[in-house]
């Protein structure tokens, strides 16, 4: 089983979400994505239900890829 690690925007809080195998992850354009791409720095929301105690992750959706694009200011 594989559990999913998230920090809040703050950067205060660390949540744990163990993962299925079955989770859908798409990008916010709909387009289905694999768990795998899942990567550090990654913005996404999660959607999960309480379930018997625990939570269980459903959706999760990557609202930013986490790449920073390097700006190049041109020289003169």
């Amino acid at each position: 089983q594989k559990v999913l690690s998230v920090k809040s925007r703050q950067g205060r809080d660390t949540e744990m979400y163990p993962l299925r195998k079955d989770v859908r992850v798409q990008g916010v354009d709909g387009k289905k994505m694999k768990l795998k791409a899942l990567t550090r720095g990654m913005s996404v929301l999660i959607y999960y239900e309480e379930k018997g105690g625990g939570r269980l992750v459903k959706t999760i959706i990557v609202l930013e890829s986490g790449k920073r694009e390097s700006q190049h200011t041109p020289t003169s």
